[in-house]
Order: structure tokens, then sequence, then C-alpha cells
């Protein structure tokens, strides 16, 4: 990015618990505990949040699990304040396959049982995340949502960088959120791209991936943000150095076998944060589980890296959080980047024969301080963040 931009405050919900902390002791635990329930209709192991308390529509819910991870984002990057200051610009960009109202069955079934209201139809309309958030804290800026399946969460933190590269914004909150609803597990499953066991990305004998919910959110701030309101920030511990997208649109929902499209992301990624392959400490793959994707990933992988820089997947702890997974799994980054290690490949015991590459398949040291996520999608999508501790 030509404007240094810093990531000031986090938070996360998932299966692996409630907050940054209590994922990063199960990321490294010996035995890690999941939240994991199995489905009474569809045979899979289904990984939920911990404070998805299922109350009303699936829109409103979504809407109280990230204002409490603003929230909490927010007492990170004001740690006396727990909000941002008069006078900055601030936008919202929140990344979600559907806004979460797509799957909101309640609600639709409601519909067809009584008359629609006026109340009820403008709740549900004006539901849009992004614009919740600003009208709950009165932000002025802009408001963005990004619907585009499962790297919707990486492109929010994308979009929201640029924003602020392009001075738009001063401050941007980057969320990403999906929550599970039937007709998501019924897509995957009629896709037969759903696993009945525990997923396995990267192993000989994955079957395919595990559906999770999830919701992660970052503060993005300009580095040059003046006097005023520097001393009110607390002290960043990390830069977003850039990221890159491209869509290869070789097919509805597989990917494209030589991953052409990740190669084109990753490599967009590592010229906008000006960086060589080398300069990557390790890189926190998408890796689902599925055969086509874990396949696509290590070739675009070994194409732009070599068989060099350590990669592994966390979707074995969280399930595949569709929208939600791009910002998740950077600020996984992150936590790793501070510890200076990543965990193995959970799920991972065999290393597959038809990839060229091995994951990392146990706890490692490392002394780098940058790192990749990388998100891929249905219709060839691609997105690929860098990100750095400082």
């Amino acid at each position: 990015m030509k404007k240094e931009i810093y990531i000031n405050g986090f938070a996360l919900k998932c299966a692996l618990g409630d907050s940054a902390e209590e994922a990063l002791r199960q990321i490294f635990a010996k035995m890690p505990q999941m939240q994991i329930y199995q489905h009474e209709a569809l045979p899979m192991p289904v990984f939920t949040m911990k404070d998805h308390r299922k109350e009303g529509y699936i829109h409103d819910e979504a809407f109280r699990i990230c204002s409490s991870a603003v929230q909490e984002a927010l007492k990170m990057s004001f740690p006396e304040t727990a909000a941002v200051p008069s006078g900055l610009r601030v936008g919202c960009v929140a990344g979600t396959t559907g806004d979460v109202q797509f799957g909101d069955l309640d609600f639709y079934n409601a519909l067809k049982r009584d008359l629609p209201t006026n109340d009820r139809i403008c709740r549900f309309v004006e539901g849009t995340i992004a614009e919740r958030i600003l009208q709950e804290h009165d932000f002025t800026g802009p408001a963005l949502t990004v619907s585009n399946t499962c790297v919707s969460g990486a492109d929010a933190v994308l979009t929201g960088a640029q924003w602020i590269e392009a001075d738009i914004c001063d401050v941007v909150i980057a969320i990403g959120i999906d929550l599970i609803s039937l007709m998501c597990l019924a897509g995957f499953y009629t896709l037969s791209a759903a696993s009945t066991e525990l997923c396995k990305p990267f192993d000989k004998n994955r079957g395919g991936m595990n559906v999770g919910e999830g919701c992660g959110c970052v503060i993005l701030r300009k580095k040059e943000i003046g006097s005023r309101y520097e001393e009110l920030f607390s002290t960043p511990e990390f830069k977003f150095r850039g990221g890159g997208a491209a869509c290869d649109a070789y097919h509805l929902t597989a990917p494209h076998p030589e991953g052409r499209g990740l190669q084109t992301a990753m490599r967009k990624a590592l010229e906008n944060a000006c960086l060589s392959p080398e300069q990557i400490a390790f890189i926190n793959a998408h890796g689902t589980g599925t055969w086509a994707n874990d396949a696509s990933e290590a070739n675009a992988i070994q194409a732009v890296f070599g068989s060099k820089v350590p990669f592994f997947s966390t979707k074995g702890l969280t399930g595949h959080t569709l929208g939600a997974s791009g910002t998740l799994e950077l600020i996984f980054s992150m936590l790793c980047l501070k510890e200076q290690r990543i965990p193995g490949s959970f799920g991972c015991t065999e290393p597959a024969e038809d990839i060229p590459l091995t994951p990392n398949m146990a706890l490692r040291e490392i002394s780098g301080t940058i790192a990749m996520s990388t998100s891929l999608a249905f219709g060839g999508c691609n997105t690929a963040l860098i990100v750095e501790r400082v």
C-alpha cells in the first residue's frame, strides 16, 4: 500500500471461543476444544459459536454478535473510551455470504404465515449490518456490504484498506460474519462438498468441508492520523501491508486446478505490499478439506512460493466460516506472528499424495514478521491479504 495502515484493534467469535485470547489457547493446545454439534437431519458435524443463542430472526442475531465484536475491537483500539473520537471519518464494510438475511428461513416462514407488515419488511430490508453498525455509533462514513461468498470477509478488509488509501476514511471497521442456517447446510450437502466426519484439510483421506459460523472484526486506521488523535489510540502492533484479488472464472463452484486466480491474487498482494515471496514467514491457507480446493491451493502456493514457505489451515478447528473466514484467519495470522509460532494443519495426519506440497504438520517456531492469509470462493474468486507485526 502507498499509505501505511495500522490494525489497531480486533475481536473474534468462533467455535474456538468468544475472544482472541481463548481462540489462541485452543489453536496451540494439544487437544483443542471446539464447539461442534451433529446436525439432526443432515449427516454432518457443524461448528458453532459459543455465543450464538439463536434467538429471533437470524439477521437480528447477526447484528447483535457483530455489535459485540465491534465494541470489543474498539475497546482494544481506544482503551480509555472504547469509542472513536469525534472528527474522524469512520466507515464500515461487512463481508458475508448474503448479508446473513439470505438464509433467514424463520423470517420467510413468518411472512408466509402472516400478512407482511411494514415494520417487519422495513427491518429486514434495512438490516444491512454495515449500515446498522454506522447508525449504532453515529458514524458518518461510507457503509458497504460485500457478498462475494467465501472471500467476503477478506474482501471487506481489502476494501477498507483501499478506502483509507483513497483518503475516503481515517478509520474503517471491517467485519466478516456468517451464521449457520439450514439453507447453507443443505446447499453444501447438495453439492457433495460436506464431510460426514471432521474435515481434514490437505490430508490423503480428506472427504470434504465442515460448515462453521463465526465473526471477526478488525479496526483499520491510517498512520498519519494527527497528533490530536494519536494519543487516543492504543499502540498498534500490526500493519496491513497489502492485498490482492483476482477471479479466474473457471467454474461456478470449482477452483481452477492450477489455482491460476489465486496465483494472480497472491502476486498482486506481494506487489501491493512491495514484498518478495521470501519475506513471507508463513501462509494461513484457505484449506477447506475438499479435494478440489486443497489441490488447487497447494498448486498455486508452489507456483508462487516454491516449497520454502510453511502453510497450514485452521478450518479443522473452526469449520469453514464462509464469509467470516477471511477476517478470522487474518486475525489468527496476527496472533501467530505475535506468538512467533504456527500450529500444525489440524486434521491432517497423512499428507495427500495428489498435491505437490506438505502442510506444516506440527507446532513450529518462526522468526519472520510478515504473513499471508488466502481465501478462495465460488466463481473462481480469490483474495490474499498480507499483515506485518511492527
